[in-house]
This record gives C-alpha cells, structure tokens and sequence, in this order.
C-alpha cells in the first residue's frame, strides 16, 4: 500500500515547527511493514498538491493537524482528496480532541484518536 503523511499548513505563524516527528515515526512504521510511505510537509513545501498526489499515486492519505492553525488546510486538502476518491484520515492533536466534529464534516474517512 503507499501511504502519503501530509503535515497541515500552519498559517498565520512566524515559526515554522521543526520536523514533525510523528509523521517520521509513521513513515518508519509503515515501511517497516512493507509499505510505501512518502512525507509532504506542507509547512516547508507548500506547493501543488496535484503534482504531488500524480507523482506518487498514494492509495490512502493521513493528515497530520496538530494545532488548529492547521485545520483550514487540513480541510482544504481533505476536500480535494475526497474529490478524487482518496481515503483520508485525520491524527493529531486537532483530531483527538474533536473526533466528532472531524467526521461529520464529511471530508475524513477515519479519525485516530
């Protein structure tokens, strides 16, 4: 399975965050499965997300959302992967907090919690 990890945008922040160690360790874990895993730190390399997606054909995405500073993006990129027909699924701070309200949006197949 290919896995795209995507770290969320953080807008309005002067600091960028440093590496997002949690998507790291998801990476290893999955590769260590024998999958493939990709990360697209959107906080460093916010480019088009369609030529992302085309280069590396993903068969599910996890959205990382720590703050919710983070949360527009997070939807905005969501919103485009359910167009096409991508799984998403949301972690993170933001999502352990409100699992619900994530679902109901209709943008996230899975939340973990």
């Amino acid at each position: 399975m290919k896995v795209l990890l995507i770290n969320a945008a953080t807008l309005h922040v002067k600091h960028k965050p440093a590496l997002p160690l949690g998507l790291l360790s998801i990476a290893k874990y999955l590769t260590d499965a024998g999958h493939q895993a990709a990360i697209y730190d959107r906080t460093v390399e916010n480019k088009d997300l369609a030529k992302r997606l085309e280069s590396f054909e993903p068969d599910i995405v996890g959205i990382s959302a720590l703050t919710n500073k983070q949360f527009r993006d997070a939807a905005a990129v969501s919103t485009e992967l359910k167009k096409i027909g991508i799984p998403v699924v949301w972690g993170g701070a933001t999502a352990s907090a409100i699992p619900d309200i994530i679902l109901k949006s209709g943008v996230v197949d899975y939340v973990v919690v």
